[in-house]
């Protein structure tokens, strides 16, 4: 056999193995950690096979953009030196090798043609509208899954996760609405579009909404300060802009300055015995409110029990079908309708409202809410239970506020050589004792903000380079005029604002595959029009 061929062979056989590996990578992000995991395997090989691995790393280290992107992951390494869980610590170097292989990987091959661009982006558009579909599916118990939270029907992935792809699937489309002069194509990706919306609001993705919305006024916000952008437009624009704004401070004001207020009653205004002969008790120092009305006056728990017993099996004092105390959840049912917390308003309650409470409603408007208005009440309401309480066990938002706390803690305490790689999970621990902090111990988690949690982990310089990281490869590349990567790292900026991103593998390649992708292929180079 002619070794020149063979060698050529290989080297084919090795490129047609990156192909395979991005495509898979890209079509496992929003449908399977076990794919993306392979995928990384099937890329390392192609490049290997694909042979003159010392001009490849020559081409990579030539590039500034790399080693500031690869700077990322020796910062893990640095975090060594002033570790005491070397154990954690080197799970998280593996969990991130992708921080330092993707750009490698990119940086040394040749770009994608256009068609290979347009692929991938049709791929991930396809394979997030997937995702999307079987979780509709899920919560229409088209298919058949325990669902006891909205977030249970994002089966593959997490739900913030499945969110974020679903920001980018929007960028790529309006990308190809740009770039298409067909009009079969357009409609068909403006129609994705609509579904992609209407399932961020399914979902109740607050961070993907906010980045949408955010995005989408930062997008209009650089049209109005355009030069050569037609006067209608930058007033039409500027209603749009500002309608937003204000929207959003309304919500702000209702969510976190409203739900706080405190609601004063007269002692002596408030009766002492039930209209079957009970004693009430009235609890004057709780402020948790349902409707408007204190749940912790007009109480006589001995009737709620002995009338619940006669609608329901579930003991009063176990959970509800939820896991959440019964009790609590009746007691702010009762409250929301304006009833009393005693035998006489049990016995108000329809067979409907029974199972309703049985199943963890405590509300009964949140059924007559849309997904979105029902995800802002409860965050009004549990901004107030954690204001009067201090306890943000098992509500998601303020939790964050408790981990980000904690984290503020541990920065204070190691500000400049931060707490190293593998002592980030004790030093939260420890923060949390300190602190005297009420949640829950199965609830202490990390900071859920990646900067915090850079912070933590390396100190202020740490957190500071992390950030010129994220900046640089933009500025440096001239990436300002490429819409999808701007959109990219812009979604990317804003979820590590509510998530730790790079600290699980799925994270991890989310954030270093595409992040490389973007940056080494010019979305330019795609933009031939396609018919």
């Amino acid at each position: 056999m002619n070794p020149l061929i063979n060698r050529s062979s290989i080297r084919d056989f090795g490129d047609h193995a990156v192909w395979a590996g991005i495509l898979l990578i890209t079509a496992s992000l929003p449908l399977s950690k076990f794919g993306m995991s392979l995928g990384q395997f099937i890329i390392a090989g192609g490049w290997l096979l694909g042979g003159s691995i010392g001009a490849k790393f020559a081409k990579a280290f030539r590039q500034p953009v790399v080693w500031v992107l690869w700077g990322i992951y020796f910062l893990h390494l640095l975090g060594l030196w002033n570790t005491v869980n070397f154990d954690y610590a080197l799970t998280d170097l593996r969990i991130k090798i992708p921080m330092f292989l993707m750009p490698l990987f990119f940086s040394s091959m040749n770009p994608l043609t256009a068609k290979q661009y347009r692929t991938v982006l049709i791929v991930l558009i396809a394979a997030t509208l997937t995702s999307s579909l079987i979780s509709v599916c899920i919560y229409l118990n088209i298919i058949h899954r325990t669902v006891n939270d909205i977030r249970d029907i994002s089966i593959f992935i997490s739900h913030i996760r499945l969110a974020l792809m679903v920001c980018i699937s929007i960028t790529s489309c309006l990308w190809f609405i740009r770039n298409s002069t067909s009009r079969n194509v357009k409609p068909l990706f403006i129609a994705t579009i609509i579904w992609f919306i209407g399932f961020l609001i399914l979902l109740e993705s607050l961070t993907g909404l906010f980045i949408l919305v955010g995005g989408t006024v930062l997008f209009l916000f650089t049209r109005i300060i355009r030069p050569g952008t037609a006067t209608h437009l930058r007033v039409v624009f500027s209603i749009i802009v500002l309608g937003t704004l204000f929207t959003g401070v309304k919500l702000y004001q209702y969510v976190f300055i409203d739900s706080i207020k405190i609601i004063t009653v007269d002692p002596k205004s408030l009766p002492l015995k039930t209209p079957l002969g009970g004693t009430y008790v009235h609890d004057l120092t709780r402020q948790d409110l349902e409707n408007g009305n204190l749940v912790f006056l007009y109480v006589c728990e001995s009737e709620m029990d002995s009338a619940w017993n006669t609608k329901s099996k579930l003991s009063m004092y176990g959970p509800n079908n939820k896991g959440h105390l019964l009790r609590m959840t009746l007691s702010r049912y009762l409250t929301a309708k304006g009833y009393t917390k005693d035998g006489t308003g049990v016995n108000k309650l329809s067979l409907q409202e029974i199972k309703d409470i049985e199943n963890g409603i405590a509300n009964p408007n949140d059924e007559q809410l849309s997904n979105l208005e029902s995800r802002i009440g409860r965050l009004a309401w549990e901004n107030r239970q954690y204001y009067f309480t201090r306890n943000p066990s098992g509500h998601s938002v303020t939790q964050r506020l408790e981990f980000w706390k904690a984290a503020r803690h541990i920065i204070t305490q190691h500000p400049w050589q931060g707490v190293g790689t593998g002592d980030v999970k004790g030093a939260f621990s420890d923060a949390y004792d300190e602190m005297d902090s009420k949640l829950d111990e199965k609830y202490r988690l990390r900071s859920h903000n990646q900067y915090l949690s850079i912070g933590v982990a390396f100190g202020l310089p740490g957190l500071m380079y992390f950030i010129f990281a994220l900046i640089f490869p933009w500025l440096a590349m001239q990436k300002r005029r490429d819409f999808i990567y701007s959109a990219f790292l812009f979604i990317a900026v804003c979820s590590m604002l509510s998530e730790d991103t790079l600290e699980t593998q799925a994270g991890v390649t989310f954030f270093a595959f595409l992040s490389a992708f973007l940056l080494f292929n010019d979305s330019r180079r795609g933009n031939a029009k396609i018919s």
